[in-house]
């Protein structure tokens, strides 16, 4: 469980004094105190009280030869402790105790002097300590200037964005407002939204919240009310003897889980008074496993509804998800209407792309010429004799590759012309058919062929004496 160690300097209104004043520069060891600011006292039964959230406490300050007891009263027990030391000790413990019950405790400090030269005490800074969150927990401190959109001020006319000494204001802006006007502060913290879109932050939100709100104390300063989640009002104010920039005005923790608010109302009593805000820090723990309940006055109901952040966090978680699955099955059903050849397409078989159809009719089964017109021609320089057939044209076809990416197509242009010359003394050329060759045409049934009774012809080869001219020709 993540331990939150906070530590308030002696103006810090969370400090409440009854008859004690700050160290001035009559002083000349102030510069060893921390921040060269203290608060004392040196009347007999002057206090001071602080009360917090946690399970162990320590006061700061100085032993020197001037100081003398002092009283210490937690939980109904008191102690009395001396304050006398020589040499003097600065920034030294006056009390500590720990291993208290995490929750709310008072602390009381009482001047007990027993003579009038040792009769002084004083206050250099405060340190304790709180667990929050789960075991296994990390603490998360973010902080918020005061131009955040978690802060509102009402009415907003009555609140200046130039404060006094803004130089001194962490990242040079702050919020005032003085005189008698009324004026409200609303500051409202929850869970990190991003922290939400973490599903380890969806199964164990953000536990422990709390909150410190910054802003200065001075002579100026004014008294103001605090609640949170409509709790308890506590009274506080910021008037303080020296000016003193960054000062924790409130703090809480402990809240639980979800969305606080806390409500901070100005009020003035005179004209020349003002209060300002510097910054707000967020306190929590961001769970990494599970385990206890924070510990606390105000643990989180786990019986309660869900916060509007974390609803907000399952809504788009949920879309995301949804998205991501249909992109999935689209990218599956593509791939799976993608042609394949053997097994599965997922397991990184070859694609065979579709091939180009050039054309769907099928090839002629024979290759057949039907001549329309028959010429005869006489070739007086070759002394030869030739016939010229005019077939009708051939249908065009296609063959298909089988191959991947390949695709081999065969057109005869439609209207073309093939022409079967027969010259004497050489064998007959006939076109061949994309479906059977020319061997297996019987003579006889060649388109065009004359043939000659009693005498015997080859077509196939070369050796075969040429016909005699005026046998081939008689009727």
């Amino acid at each position: 469980m993540p331990i939150l160690t906070t530590t308030i300097e002696d103006p810090s209104p969370l400090i409440s004094y009854s008859t004690w004043k700050q160290g001035t520069g009559n002083d000349d060891l102030i510069t060893r105190y921390s921040q060269s600011s203290f608060t004392a006292a040196n009347t007999q039964d002057a206090s001071m009280s602080f009360s917090f959230n946690g399970t162990a406490v320590e006061i700061f300050g100085a032993r020197r030869d001037n100081h003398g007891d002092y009283q210490i009263t937690i939980d109904n027990v008191t102690s009395t402790m001396s304050g006398l030391s020589t040499p003097n000790v600065f920034k030294t413990s006056l009390f500590s105790i720990s291993n208290l019950t995490q929750g709310f405790h008072t602390i009381t400090l009482t001047n007990k002097p027993t003579d009038n030269k040792h009769h002084f005490v004083d206050v250099d800074f405060i340190t304790w300590e709180s667990r929050i969150g789960r075991d296994g927990d990390n603490l998360v401190i973010k902080t918020y200037q005061d131009t955040d959109p978690s802060f509102l001020y009402t009415p907003s006319e009555a609140w200046s964005t130039s404060p006094g000494q803004i130089g001194l204001f962490n990242g040079g802006s702050g919020h005032e407002i003085s005189g008698r006007n009324n004026g409200t502060l609303i500051y409202t913290f929850s869970v990190s939204f991003h922290e939400l879109l973490n599903m380890a932050q969806l199964i164990n939100p953000q536990q422990g919240d709390g909150v410190q709100l910054y802003g200065p104390v001075g002579p100026l300063g004014a008294p103001y009310t605090v609640q949170v989640d409509g709790g308890p009002v506590r009274s506080l104010a910021s008037v303080r003897q020296f000016y003193s920039p960054q000062m924790i005005l409130f703090h809480a923790d402990n809240l639980g889980d979800g969305k606080h608010v806390l409500r901070l109302e100005y009020q003035s009593s005179s004209s020349n008074q003002s209060f300002a805000i510097d910054y707000a820090n967020t306190l929590g723990t961001s769970s990494m496993s599970s385990g206890s309940q924070p510990q606390g006055q105000h643990p989180p109901q786990s019986s309660g509804p869900l916060s509007g952040g974390i609803i907000a966090a399952i809504v788009i978680v949920a879309l995301m998800t949804c998205a991501c699955i249909m992109a999935f099955i689209i990218i599956i059903r593509r791939r799976l209407n993608m042609p394949r050849v053997g097994g599965s397409l997922l397991n990184g078989d070859t694609v065979v792309r579709p091939a180009l159809l050039v054309n769907t009719i099928p090839p002629p089964k024979t290759s057949a010429l039907v001549c329309v017109n028959r010429r005869s021609h006489y070739s007086s320089a070759g002394g030869s004799y030739y016939t010229e057939d005019i077939p009708e044209p051939s249908l065009p076809h296609a063959t298909v590759a089988s191959s991947v990416g390949e695709t081999r197509a065969s057109l005869v242009a439609p209207h073309s012309t093939r022409i079967t010359r027969h010259i004497k003394g050489q064998p007959v050329i006939m076109p061949r058919g994309p479906a059977q060759d020319l061997p297996s045409f019987p003579p006889n049934d060649l388109p065009g062929h004359r043939g000659v009774n009693g005498r015997s012809q080859s077509l196939h080869s070369s050796s075969t004496a040429p016909p005699d001219y005026h046998q081939a020709t008689e009727g």
